[in-house]
């Protein structure tokens, strides 16, 4: 309820009386002061709807207000439709984080001059040191497009960047000393 001769509030006058036309008085049910009835107004809300409903409250205008928006109901979009069969870019420049929003891998990506050779088993990597590795993490250790390994994190020691992954996939073949390392799938472009 408002207070009846706040700031900014108007002048409220008298009803007036006509003998020629005589209107009805009423009280506002906001302020509790005399007005003319033709001058009331119902007082409207949201209640859960996208159109204001009458509370069966009336009052002068100076009591009226908007009705507030944050009841009214809220039209969501939908989901987007998801791809069928997309296709991952294998050697982009991603930000990696966890649900805290930790860096997993690297500020971009990992990055390794060991010698290895694409094949199936345990690989043994050397990092950066200080990254907050999750296990078991999926990553994607690349060397172009064509060639690479997709494994599990089994181990990584964070003061040394000592990282050890067991691949189960490969792509590609051959030995090379320029390795890429991506988390493998829920990855978060930047």
């Amino acid at each position: 309820m408002q207070y009846a001769f706040g700031r900014g509030r108007k002048f409220r006058t008298q009803p007036k009386f006509d003998a020629k036309s005589p209107f009805g008085i009423a009280i506002c049910d906001g302020c509790g002061f005399l007005v003319q009835h033709k001058h009331l107004r119902e007082k409207k809300d949201y209640r859960g709807g996208s159109v204001p409903v009458g509370l069966g409250i009336y009052v002068c205008a100076s009591c009226d207000d908007v009705p507030q928006p944050y009841y009214r109901r809220q039209l969501l979009r939908p989901d987007p439709v998801p791809l069928r069969n997309p296709r991952p870019d294998y050697n982009p420049t991603w930000y990696i984080l966890d649900e805290d929003g930790v860096q997993i891998i690297a500020q971009e990506n990992a990055n390794s001059t060991d010698t290895l050779t694409i094949e199936t088993g345990t690989q043994y990597l050397t990092i950066e040191t200080g990254l907050a590795v999750n296990i078991p993490s999926t990553v994607l250790i690349s060397y172009d497009a064509t060639n690479y390994m997709i494994g599990t994190v089994v181990n990584y020691v964070s003061s040394t960047g000592a990282l050890t992954v067991t691949v189960t996939d490969v792509v590609g073949s051959g030995t090379y000393s320029a390795w890429t390392i991506n988390l493998y799938g829920r990855i978060i472009q930047g």
